[in-house]
């Protein structure tokens, strides 16, 4: 494991590396800079900064936003050709990043890394027989695809390198940050970006001015739609919380409420389970060690059951868990795994086990059932499995 110093050193040389190298592309780039349109020229940029300003949220965080930006880099790229488009994108990731107030490090990552990007899809493009300006036909297509596809993958690279040498993530962890919705959102974008050029191509500057009107319309719309899903994925976590026990982490008796009036039919098993001998262990220890004993136990709990179990707090020493689709022999293993994982902790608990619709006619008498075949347990000695019926 490499220590958080050494991979601040190897981050900031990895940075270096691509400065030097975007500073010789860039210098190499620069004899072949021919200003053609340059109205058009200066739309686009002022374009590709609106967008870069003007991003849409995807969570309420500030960190985490979508830029239209790519949609308009391609036209940049493709009707300006390689070394305007590099002068373009350093601008604006400058211009963007100073008025967020990145540190100078991210600053030069950001502008190094889309001049690389940038020169090397270029190349690809034209090393294929792609042409640039209005010169540009339907026939370009698959080379503009092939440029479009090399600009994202070597962008995610250059930012897994870079994550990898800052936080030490792996593959798995950086391609769950990279979530699909969000890579198929960066391609359709990019792509928006082919169709921009062609349509700048067959009708000039109007082209390039109606289009523009689009991308406006479509940043307002996405916009939109990302502050509705994140005032929904706020209303929902408060909801949540409503429903979470603050003390255990698991669903209160307000889940379980809502559960007892859901009138769904679905074969169920439920455990009712209370810790053993718990009021002698607070009387002696106090109530904070009391409380610790209750979070490991319900920690063990969750951990003994599916992702699709709900493990509810009941009240005081009591939990209850709601197993989906099981039976009463099935009910009974669980039970058995519960048992054995807290009694690491050198606790024991008594479990009461029902089944509906083996024994329960309804959710109601499913918990009460349950209830009686947990009390059965506790007057059988403790630390006992009990089905109902009793």
């Amino acid at each position: 494991m490499v220590s958080g110093e050494k991979r601040r050193l190897f981050y900031y040389a990895y940075v270096i590396v691509l400065v030097l190298v975007a500073i010789f592309l860039f210098a190499s780039s620069l004899q072949d800079i021919i200003i053609g349109d340059k109205y058009q020229l200066i739309f686009l940029f002022l374009l590709c900064l609106y967008c870069q300003f003007n991003v849409i949220p995807l969570d309420e965080s500030s960190s985490s936003y979508q830029s239209l930006s790519s949609a308009v880099v391609f036209p940049i790229l493709f009707l300006q050709g390689v070394g305007l488009a590099m002068v373009v994108f350093v601008l604006v990731a400058l211009i963007s990043g100073l008025a967020r107030k990145q540190k100078l490090n991210e600053l030069a990552f950001n502008a190094s890394q889309i001049t690389i990007i940038t020169w090397i899809s270029g190349q690809l493009y034209q090393k294929f027989g792609g042409t640039f300006g209005s010169s540009i036909h339907l026939d370009d297509f698959p080379r503009m695809l092939l440029a479009l596809i090399s600009f994202v993958v070597i962008n995610i690279s250059l930012v897994k390198i870079k994550r990898n040498l800052v936080y030490q993530i792996s593959w798995k962890e950086f391609t769950e940050l990279i979530r699909l919705p969000v890579l198929v959102n960066y391609f359709m974008i990019s792509f928006i970006g082919i169709v921009y050029t062609l349509f700048v191509v067959a009708w000039g500057n109007w082209g390039a001015l109606i289009f523009a009107c689009l991308i406006i319309g479509m940043r307002e719309l996405l916009s939109f739609g990302g502050k509705l899903a994140i005032e929904r994925r706020k209303r929902e976590k408060a909801e949540e919380e409503l429903l979470i026990d603050p003390k255990t982490q698991v669903y209160n008796f307000r889940f379980l409420t809502n559960w007892l009036n859901d009138r769904s039919k679905i074969k169920t098993a439920l455990l009712f389970i209370d810790i053993d001998d718990f009021k002698n262990f607070n009387d002696y220890f106090g109530h904070e060690k009391g409380d610790e004993v209750l979070k490991l136990v319900a920690k063990e709990i969750t951990n003994s059951v599916r992702k699709e179990d709900k493990v509810i707090r009941f009240g005081g020493e009591e939990f209850i868990v709601i197993l989906p689709r099981l039976n009463s022999e099935q009910a009974c293993l669980i039970a058995r795994r519960i048992q054995e994982n807290i009694a690491k902790l050198s606790i024991t608990v008594s479990i009461g086990i029902s089944c509906y619709p083996e024994t329960a006619n309804d959710k109601h008498e499913l918990l009460r059932l349950a209830d009686i075949a947990m009390y059965r347990a506790k007057t059988s000695g403790k630390n006992q499995v009990v089905c109902s019926p009793v």
